[in-house]
């Protein structure tokens, strides 16, 4: 496979510097959560060469769609990138990921815990040979007893409960229609990365971050805890005369788990010709009823 330029074509325009213009980013990410963290930082004019092995990321198969044999979703979440293929199984190939990595300003991957160790790309060999690298590292439960677990978006929202959320509280639980915790990880990942460099840009002092889904989990718990205690409380539905004012509006099908609890109205709604979606706060609910 030959090395590929997703960078963008800027014929006939004069390029500008970008906030991240001048950083080398050494991605050896894979599928979505950390290559959406380097597309972030591709888009902000960061220089980011992406790693892959010998049969290139997974995602470049998941068609269709797809541009000339090539899926879309491969190509939309590698923007603005250069990648190349290093087999580490290969001395050869290995020592230019080493090489790599003595030269970048960022390191960022997402194998499971201590997969990289074995090719001397784990944080403590990468910084002996690159004392200022940000070493960005992206897993599905951390380092300690969740480890050894898969790091797989559908089983982070089961676990958050997200799931329970999406659709009617009386039907099955449904997966969120994007894989929305990869999607988290990966820009809490950015932030980090962002906040290490400024970091190292008053210390000289580079750092490793840390990235799982595992935050917005307990965001999402919380949230959820929030909605089941909202949802106990008599007149959730704003006061007894703005729920008369309602009384047809709410008489249409409901779908329980379209509904924002908490403010109102804020619903979608199955009407007898089409779905209408509703949200006013609740100073302006005369003149939305009108």
């Amino acid at each position: 496979m030959q090395e590929q330029n997703n960078e963008k074509n800027t014929q006939g325009a004069e390029r500008r510097p970008g906030p991240l213009d001048g950083l080398l980013i050494a991605d050896f990410s894979r599928v979505l959560a950390g290559p959406y963290c380097t597309m972030l930082l591709g888009d902000l004019s960061a220089t980011v060469i992406k790693v892959e092995g010998p049969a290139g990321d997974d995602t470049r198969t998941w068609m269709p769609p797809d541009r000339d044999g090539v899926a879309t979703y491969y190509l939309a979440i590698n923007r603005n990138k250069r990648s190349v293929v290093l087999d580490f199984n290969d001395p050869s190939d290995l020592r230019l990921a080493h090489e790599l990595a003595a030269r970048a300003d960022v390191f960022i991957e997402n194998f499971k815990p201590g997969g990289l160790k074995r090719f001397g790309l784990d944080y403590d060999a990468v910084q002996q040979r690159n004392a200022g690298i940000i070493y960005a590292s992206i897993s599905g439960f951390g380092t300690a007893q969740g480890a050894s677990l898969p790091g797989y978006d559908l089983i982070v929202q089961a676990m958050s409960g997200l799931m329970s959320l999406t659709g009617s509280p009386d039907g099955p639980a449904y997966r969120s229609g994007i894989s929305v915790f990869d999607v988290i990880a990966g820009l809490h990942a950015a932030i980090g990365i962002l906040a290490a460099l400024n970091h190292r840009n008053h210390t000289g002092e580079g750092q490793v971050a840390w990235g799982t889904p595992i935050p917005a989990c307990f965001l999402t718990s919380r949230c959820r805890q929030r909605i089941e205690t909202l949802l106990s409380l008599p007149g959730i539905m704003g006061s007894s005369a703005n729920s008369a004012r309602f009384s047809t509006f709410l008489s249409c099908r409901m779908i329980p788990g379209l509904r924002t609890p908490g403010i109102a109205p804020a619903i979608a709604r199955l009407c007898a010709r089409c779905w209408l979606n509703g949200c006013a706060p609740e100073q302006q609910m005369s003149g939305f009823a009108d």
